[in-house]
């Protein structure tokens, strides 16, 4: 495949992209309802998002344009783990709050290997608004973890952004 050619934003290529990565689910707390797993990362990405569209977006404004910043949205903090969720046995990615982070100490220590801890993170109260709280749970480290997988690469893909 020739490198794509840019055009008023558009990537025009010859032929398609190889295969796409696989695509994760971000967990998000219900009340009630607390979600977690086992983390394959050492630390949280965070970025600057935007809720747009009914979903969250990232800003883009350091490539000069951001919908969201242009509609006068607001910037909220966000932080994402590669998780292995032990109910579902599979992989999946982990959204953290800015409020979440700052309820636990062990996510707040930018020194410390998340890699292997088991968390939980739930909402305070009783309303899909309510506060959310990360807990770093008791757990052994198991010998047979599995690498993460490239968290950067699948928010892109979540997001529909061209990876690079």
């Amino acid at each position: 495949m020739d490198e794509p050619a840019s055009a008023n934003g558009i990537q025009w290529t010859n032929a398609p992209p190889a295969a796409p990565g696989r695509c994760y689910r971000i967990l998000s707390p219900r009340p009630g309802t607390p979600v977690g797993g086992v983390i394959l990362g050492r630390e949280i990405l965070g970025v600057i998002t935007h809720w747009m569209d009914s979903r969250t977006l990232p800003c883009m404004k350091v490539l000069g344009h951001c919908e969201g910043c242009s509609a006068g949205l607001p910037k909220r903090w966000k932080g994402y783990l590669a998780i292995l969720a032990p109910g579902e046995g599979r992989f999946a990615i982990l959204e953290i709050t800015e409020e979440a982070r700052r309820s636990c100490e062990a996510l707040r220590d930018q020194e410390r290997n998340l890699r292997g801890e088991r968390i939980m993170v739930f909402r305070r109260g009783t309303s899909k608004r309510s506060a959310v709280q990360a807990q770093i749970l008791p757990f052994a480290l198991q010998p047979n973890l599995p690498e993460s997988f490239d968290l950067k690469e699948a928010l892109h893909r979540i997001w529909r952004l061209h990876w690079t």
